[in-house]
This record gives C-alpha cells, sequence and structure tokens, in this order.
C-alpha cells in the first residue's frame, strides 16, 4: 500500500509540528529530483547497443526487463536486443540462430499486434538477408 504524499499546509510527517512546506518540502522535492536525474541517466545507458546486448543475453521473454523498467523484457528490450543481435551475426551464422530469432520476432508480432510492427518488419528484413547469404 502507497503512503500518499502530505500537502504543503499539512503537519510534516516528521513529527515537527510544523507544516510540511517549511519543514521537510524541499528536502522532498530535492529528491525527487535526483531519482528523476538517475533514472534519465539510466534510461540513457541503455541506448547504448553494447549494454542492451551484454545485459539481455539469456534473458527470457516473460523474465523482467534487465533495465530496471516494471515490464517484462518481451515488452521492453526483447525486440532492441533481437536487433542487434541480428546485426552482430556474421554470414555463416547458424541457421537454427537465425531461425530461433526469427520465431521471437513472430512472437513478439503476435502479442504485439502493430505496436512494433515496423521493426518487427525491419528485423524480418535482415534475417532473410542473412538467410540469403547463407544460400
Amino acid at each position: 500500500m502507497s503512503q500518499e504524499s502530505p500537502g504543503r499546509n499539512d503537519p510534516c510527517p516528521c513529527g515537527s509540528g510544523n507544516k510540511y512546506k517549511k519543514c521537510h518540502w524541499s528536502v522532498d522535492q530535492k529528491l525527487l529530483a535526483e531519482e528523476a536525474t538517475e533514472h534519465r541517466q539510466r534510461l540513457e545507458l541503455w541506448k547504448d547497443p553494447d549494454v542492451v546486448y551484454n545485459n539481455c543475453n539469456g534473458v527470457a521473454s516473460d523474465d523482467p526487463c534487465p533495465c530496471g523498467a516494471n515490464r517484462t523484457f518481451a515488452k521492453c528490450h526483447e525486440l532492441e536486443f533481437l536487433m542487434i543481435k541480428i546485426e552482430r551475426l556474421k554470414a555463416g551464422a547458424a541457421s537454427s540462430e537465425v531461425d530461433r530469432i526469427a520465431n521471437a520476432a513472430e512472437v513478439i508480432q503476435a502479442q504485439d499486434g502493430l505496436a512494433n510492427a515496423p521493426r518487427v518488419m525491419e528485423l524480418m528484413r535482415e534475417i532473410e538477408r542473412l538467410k540469403k547469404q547463407e544460400e
């Protein structure tokens, strides 16, 4: 159960008897700003393909996303991870690995419908390109 934040004119929860705005309000605002800054920095870090690749290798679709978001891997970074993985596969990669990535992309497409359709289509084009190189 989440605790509601006091209003600025409410008594401070520290028990001092002062109004919240005169006691701990500015401290709490600073903490909230620091948390937001840390969150933005973490999001920036996850734009790096190496961070995504290194942290997501071996994560199952149903697992929580390693980025710390409150979502499953499938709903968060799995598609991006598959895109990075396909880009890193060299010509002559094991066809079973390419097929596994294609199957994962199809599952994402089925679950999300049109939400990620352009990215899934891009991934499928890359998979087809790799398969043609194998021939």
